[in-house]
């Protein structure tokens, strides 16, 4: 077998800057549905689907109710 040495800066790519489509925590654009998503993690393993919105800033707020309605320990994106 052959070992060929790499430098660290060449070796892997593990997470990859994704481009960023909302300014809000918790909300990504759906490019194939053209709507803003949100899903929440509630906990190790555990997503909760809150939907589509039309808008970011809405999406935001719905994501924002979940987490105090859920009393998570979250962030918030108007607190």
């Amino acid at each position: 077998a052959v070992l060929n040495v790499v430098p660290n800066a060449e070796v892997f790519v593990t997470e990859q800057k994704r481009e960023k489509t909302s300014k809000y925590l918790g909300v990504c654009l759906d490019k194939a549905k053209g709507k803003f998503r949100v899903d929440l993690y509630t906990g190790p393993g555990k997503k909760v689907f809150l939907g589509f919105f039309e808008d970011d800033e809405t999406a935001a707020r719905a994501r924002d109710a979940k987490v105090i309605e859920l009393k998570l320990d979250k962030p918030l994106n108007f607190p």
